[in-house]
């Protein structure tokens, strides 16, 4: 998400690093935060838990409300879930869309796919991902068509999986390409932390996933619709991958030969603003 809206933004050098912190903070804050306070609030063992009628009245975040005497809970906790799905949907519509505009404008996807009005927004694009995002209403018809989705759902999992791989992976290749190229990394203007130690642990821990996320098939008896849906995206991943090569006639670029200058912007000081800032504003950036 970060990446993609990196192109779009009108300063990325003080942008990405702030938005990249937000989302730690965010996590530790909104997620590991409300679990630490639910944790105290509601006993593993509670009743409440494992007797409720639905699913939504046995959420922890509505029986610590409920707790507090706020006997609407379940209800805002629906819409809470709703508004989620709606910002989810609309994030990975704009990631989605966009990515689809690059493929189509870089003669990866059809051409039409690259379209832009005149504001740049690629609404072919966005059509067509909403229309495959339609298929998430096959859960609500009636028979085999709600496991179709779940299956649906598996495939996307691994899906992430591959793709967060080859992102670290791509790191990597590009921390190398800068040692090859005598290019010092303190010119990025943002470095991932734990590097290489978080990139390398990322990359196994997604392989590791990729590999072993389907290991219940394999249990008496063998399922081989769940062995199916849980690794047939690794050789259509490899299928792509060299298919791609191979028909676009694409070479192995060595680490000395890697392209690391194309489109790149170029640094102005003038960029950043960081006139008339307050020794809270400072604090603030530092942080957030």
């Amino acid at each position: 998400m970060v990446g993609v809206t990196a192109g779009e933004c009108q300063n990325p050098r003080t942008a990405v690093p702030r938005a990249i912190k937000q989302v730690f903070w965010r996590i530790v804050i909104f997620y590991l935060g409300m679990i630490l306070f639910i944790g105290l609030l509601i006993p593993y063992n509670s009743s409440r838990l494992l007797s409720a009628t639905s699913k939504t009245a046995a959420s922890p975040l509505t029986i610590s409300l409920q707790e507090a005497g706020i006997h609407v809970a379940a209800h805002i906790i629906n819409g809470l879930i709703v508004l989620s799905v709606v910002s989810a949907g609309i994030s990975s519509i704009y990631v989605t869309s966009r990515t689809i505009c690059y493929l189509g404008k870089t003669g990866r996807a059809p051409k039409f796919l690259g379209i832009t009005n005149k504001y740049g927004v690629p609404w072919p694009a966005i059509l067509f991902c909403n229309l495959f995002a339609s298929i998430c209403f096959i859960n609500q018809a009636p028979g085999g068509a709600g496991a179709a989705y779940t299956y649906l759902i598996n495939l996307s999992g691994v899906a992430t999986f591959i793709v967060w791989a080859v992102i670290t992976l791509t790191h990597i290749q590009f921390r190398r390409g800068l040692i090859a190229q005598g290019v010092s990394a303190d010119e990025l203007p943002f470095r991932a932390i734990w590097y290489p130690y978080g990139a390398y642990f990322g990359l196994g821990a997604n392989i590791f996933l990729i590999f072993f996320q389907g290991y219940t098939s394999f249990f008496r008896p063998f399922d081989i619709v769940s062995f199916a849906v849980s690794y047939i995206l690794i050789p259509v991943f490899l299928l792509l991958f060299f298919g791609y090569k191979f028909l676009r006639k694409t070479q192995w670029i060595e680490a000395s030969q890697m392209d690391i200058w194309s489109n790149r912007r170029v640094f102005v000081k003038e960029d950043i603003q960081t006139n008339n800032q307050t020794i809270w504003s400072h604090i603030k950036n530092l942080i957030i």
